[in-house]
């Protein structure tokens, strides 16, 4: 729902495959609740609606059909759970196996369980749940970027493997390469204030409460070895959420 280069992982890698199109000759039309505008990408940009999450879906969900009864693109792809659809990419996992609730502090197993329960118990909740299963009839298409997202595609909707395409993250292996750390390994070091026998480790995460930093605070909190430990974390948002 959200077109922007400067965003979480997903939105930035879709405004990048979008123009990576347009770059080579392809017509890119964009629809969104809100956005950027990228050279060669033309947006439409429905503003972002008044209520809870359901409403704004639903709000959503008519625009598009009506967008795509206007402009009758020849492919469609959608990170959203919005019909019709050639190629549907979930944002965020497939809602029927991860229905567990966010990560808390303080919060023992069963707290977070219960929490869990709750949420699978409202409303909006299971609307989601049933606009999911119906992308799982309506788009033939689904996208996967792990094994393990293809996997609980299959196990949930029993979508058959070819139904499915998997495109693993990547990385640019020359900006990422093992030999920057003879160039950044001692003044980053210095500059976090990490002594040459303690394990450094970086989290990395626009949301990250969302991408689990909750659950690796409190290993760290279990584990007595930790203890010459720093976790360096780079954060987008939610951050000041564990100070």
């Amino acid at each position: 729902s959200k077109f922007s280069p400067g965003a979480g992982g997903a939105e930035c890698w879709f405004c990048q495959l979008a123009g990576w199109l347009a770059s080579r000759g392809h017509e890119v039309k964009v629809f969104a609740e809100e956005g950027e505008a990228i050279p060669g990408v033309a947006l439409t940009a429905l503003g972002r609606g008044r209520g809870g999450r359901t409403l704004r879906w639903r709000r959503y969900l008519r625009a598009w059909q009506r967008w795509v009864a206007e402009v009758r693109p020849e492919v469609t792809h959608t990170l959203v759970r919005v019909w019709p659809a050639d190629f549907y990419q979930p944002h965020h996992g497939v809602l029927r196996v991860n229905q567990g609730s966010a990560w808390q502090p303080g919060a023992t197993r069963t707290e977070r369980s219960g929490r869990a329960l709750l949420k699978q118990l409202r409303p909006g909740h299971r609307v989601m749940l049933w606009a999911e299963a119906k992308m799982a009839r309506e788009v033939v298409r689904w996208g996967a970027l792990s094994s393990l997202v293809a996997a609980h595609m299959m196990d949930a909707y029993r979508l058959p493997l070819d139904r499915i395409r998997l495109t693993r993250n990547g990385i640019d292996l020359e900006r990422f390469h093992p030999r920057n750390r003879a160039l950044y390994r001692a003044s980053l070091r210095q500059e976090g204030k990490a002594a040459e026998d303690e394990v450094v480790g970086l989290f990395v995460a626009y949301q990250p409460r969302l991408k689990g930093l909750g659950l690796v605070l409190e290993a760290m909190a279990a584990e007595p070895a930790a203890r010459r430990w720093k976790l360096w974390v780079v954060a987008g948002r939610d951050h000041d959420y564990f100070l």
